[in-house]
């Protein structure tokens, strides 16, 4: 078997790409606006959590959009994805900034009024870093200059990797040009035995073809590989993907994915075997 990977074919730059553009703007802008609530949490350890949820929720929103608007592209999408977290960071100063101005939660009239009209914003980021707005513990001088350019920069680091490695959790998926609508996933009824090597695994494949995965036992519980069909009706070229799922030693319902292999290409006589062989489960539409 001559393993054919999906290789998307970009029409991003399209309607769809703008509408994804002006609407992930807009999700930064609320974003930064609830990022905006750390000012009145003194204790360090949720404004962490705060990160965490904006981050996460930024990555989320921006990955239902590009499925929503059919953006294809993983690199395409990831360019996005980082101009949407530039936006949500900018987003968390201009409130920050009111913030200290007015000692008031902003208003989404001045939010939106220096959001588009940003002046003196760097004057006024030097002059926090000069200054200081908080003290750590029972220090009398507050936290100002290179140190506290140096949170900054962690918090930076933090919202920027946090993000991405949830957008890397989703891997690029089959799209049908032909009928213009993503493929549908569907997992096959069976938890087959896990697999740890990548190379094993597609020299079985291409060795044996798609048979091999009728010849698989079934794997031990906490540890096993997961096969999913992408079929979609009258399309001439069907996929499939392995993974391997390990179970979260401290959370038993945390099941782990590694993704050993791409969607490949298979007949639709095949994947229609397969499904009808194993049975199926059908994946929710935003959970890849």
């Amino acid at each position: 078997m001559i393993l054919k990977e999906y290789n998307p074919i970009s029409k991003n730059y399209s309607v769809n790409a703008f509408v994804v553009l002006i609407m992930g703007i807009i999700l930064a802008f609320f974003g930064g606006l609830i990022y905006t609530v750390m000012v009145f949490i003194p204790i360090i350890y949720f404004n962490f959590l705060i990160i965490i949820g904006i981050s996460v929720g930024i990555s989320m929103g921006s990955l239902m959009l590009f499925k929503l608007l059919k953006i294809r592209t993983k690199k395409f999408r990831f360019k996005l994805l980082l101009i949407f977290l530039t936006f949500t960071y900018y987003s968390q100063w201009i409130g920050f900034i009111i913030y200290l101005q007015t000692q008031e939660f902003p208003s989404l009239y001045l939010y939106a009024n220096y959001w588009l009209y940003p002046i003196g914003f760097f004057e006024n980021i030097t002059t926090i870093n000069s200054y200081g707005t908080w003290s750590l513990m029972n220090m009398n001088s507050p936290v100002n200059g290179i140190f506290l350019g140096g949170i900054w920069m962690i918090e930076i680091l933090l919202f920027y990797t946090i993000a991405i490695k949830f957008f890397n959790m989703f891997p690029e998926n089959p799209f049908s040009e032909k009928i213009n609508k993503w493929y549908p996933k569907f997992i096959l009824n069976k938890e087959f035995r896990a697999f740890y090597s990548a190379e094993k695994l597609r020299k079985l494949l291409e060795n044996e073809g798609v048979n091999a995965i009728y010849n698989l036992e079934k794997g031990i519980p906490g540890s096993y590989s997961r096969i999913s069909i992408f079929y979609l009706e009258n399309e001439d070229k069907q996929y499939f993907t392995i993974d391997t799922i390990s179970i979260d030693r401290d959370n038993s319902n945390a099941k782990i994915p590694t993704y050993l292999l791409k969607p490949t290409e298979i007949s639709s006589i095949e994947a229609k075997k397969l499904l009808e062989h194993f049975k199926y489960k059908k994946e929710f539409f935003f959970n890849y």
